[in-house]
């Protein structure tokens, strides 16, 4: 059993700090990935063991955000910001604000996030781990089935998805993968690496903690409000207070990088861009002092997603949002792998491969 083998590829099933919600743990000897299955099946961290580095950002509760709540008052959003984690969770089928569709009102980012997953360990032997997670939703009829694997002597994570319609008529979705970087990596020397691509700023996503000016660019060459140009790849310091929210379309290629070059260690993601054709690319650097952080949040997000048009409703009004009909299924994939190095990524593939300078 994998519980008991501490070499190769391992699963593990535990409490954490005697949380209720079941973690798994997958791990081979680059990476430990956990997994929070009666939470959205949020990856609540993404170690490359070799720098002992968690790329993925923490809120500052972390997991004690969760025990035992009872939101005091609803939102007009919904229960995002209560239950609010941080890390590599899952937006669906809604993406943004809430909204209503087809008669469903649909809070902040969706569903899935919120639900317990069903999972199955559907191979444990030190060559390779896969772990099969579950969920179904409840206002809308969906169920989606996630595949997490790791094997022997990669730093990739392989993660492949089904998502299938059980309604009578053809379900619209929109579904993103909301990928935050934060915690023990994110500094001012980070630099993001994307493929040639168009950045757009939507001015109805301006605020008076943004550098960019409305319009498009590249994401080395923003125009900035004073004029000047802005490289958005270049991450900020903490307490930087400047917050972003761009859309990335017309990738090359489906992938991003980030990484420490001073550490010489990043996190690099590709993806199947017949689903994801965009990304979302959000940026807080310690700038709202309001609820729901209090100026505690220093986080990058790089998100694929099935539109640059935010909000179900908003998306199926504009004809961007993504449809089902009765009975049918899809598949998709993302790879996340890790790598060690400081030359600059030019890109990465299918498999998980890093390809430097």
């Amino acid at each position: 059993m994998g519980g008991q083998r501490n070499n190769g590829c391992r699963v593990l099933e535990y409490q954490l700090h005697g949380y209720v919600r079941i973690p798994v743990t997958l791990e081979n000897r680059f990476l430990r990935v956990s997994v929070l299955a009666g939470k959205g099946a949020d990856i609540f961290e993404l170690l490359d063991k070799a720098t002992d580095t968690d790329f993925m950002y923490r809120d500052s509760l972390g997991l004690d955000r969760l025990r035992g709540l009872i939101p005091t008052v609803a939102t007009p959003q919904g229960s995002f910001w209560d239950y609010h984690v941080g890390g590599w969770y899952e937006l669906f089928p809604n993406s943004g604000r809430a909204t209503e569709h087809a008669g469903a009102p649909l809070g902040m980012h969706g569903e899935v996030l919120f639900l317990p997953w069903d999972y199955t360990i559907e191979e444990d032997h030190a060559e390779s781990v896969r772990v099969v997670f579950r969920v179904r939703t409840r206002r809308t009829p969906f169920a989606l089935e996630r595949t997490l694997e790791l094997v022997e002597d990669s730093p990739t994570l392989r993660v492949r998805e089904t998502l299938r319609n059980l309604g009578a008529r053809t379900a619209h979705f929109l579904w993103g993968h909301h990928i935050t970087i934060g915690g023990g990596f994110l500094n001012g020397d980070c630099r993001i690496s994307l493929p040639p691509c168009t950045v757009t700023k939507n001015p109805r996503y301006d605020s008076a903690f943004s550098r960019v000016a409305a319009g498009e660019g590249r994401a080395t060459c923003m125009p900035g409000k004073d004029g000047a140009p802005i490289d958005v790849t270049r991450v900020l310091p903490p307490g930087s207070r400047v917050n972003e929210m761009l859309f990335v379309t017309e990738l090359e290629t489906p992938w991003w990088a980030i990484a420490d070059p001073r550490r010489q260690v990043g996190l690099a993601v590709s993806w199947d861009a017949r689903m994801f054709p965009c990304l979302w690319m959000w940026q807080e650097y310690n700038s709202i002092e309001a609820f729901p952080f209090y100026g505690q949040c220093y986080a990058v997000a790089l998100e694929p997603q099935t539109t640059v048009v935010p909000m179900l409703g908003d998306a199926y009004g504009a004809g961007t949002a993504k449809g089902l009909d009765p009975g049918a299924a899809a598949e998709t994939w993302l790879t996340a792998s890790v790598f060690h190095g400081s030359g600059g990524v030019t890109g990465v593939s299918r498999e998980g491969r890093v390809l430097y300078e």
